[in-house]
């Protein structure tokens, strides 16, 4: 005789979706330009994808409020950071209690370099 499945009952549902783990959407858009995106919002999304190549993740009702609130604000300081990388480090070598840019976040070097034209 075939097995009939229980239907799940609100609490189930409620708690299955309360488990559920996600990241922020990526930016579709940038303000201020007609078409793709501009610098901070491509580290932005390389952001994002380092945090899912780390297995990092939010709890999936909050991850378009507080999720996308962290990666904007480890974007905000990536990217003071990235053009200030050989500055800091020649600093850290020098001064005591500087720490120097883990090489880890070298990877987002160069998005907030200055162009002159």
């Amino acid at each position: 005789m075939p097995s009939v499945s229980q239907p799940a009952n609100a609490f189930q549902v409620l708690m299955g979706s309360a488990k559920a783990r996600s990241l922020p959407k990526p930016k579709a858009e940038s303000c201020g330009k007609t078409s793709g995106l501009n610098r901070k919002d491509e580290l932005y999304d390389d952001v994002l994808n380092y945090l899912a190549a780390k297995g990092a993740d939010f709890p999936q009702v909050t991850a378009d409020q507080e999720g996308a609130y962290f990666t904007q604000v480890l974007t905000n300081a990536l990217w003071y950071a990235t053009s200030h990388h050989l500055t800091i480090n020649d600093r850290a070598n020098k001064v005591h209690g500087v720490l120097p840019i883990p090489e880890e976040f070298e990877q987002f070097a160069g998005y907030n370099e200055i162009i002159n034209n």
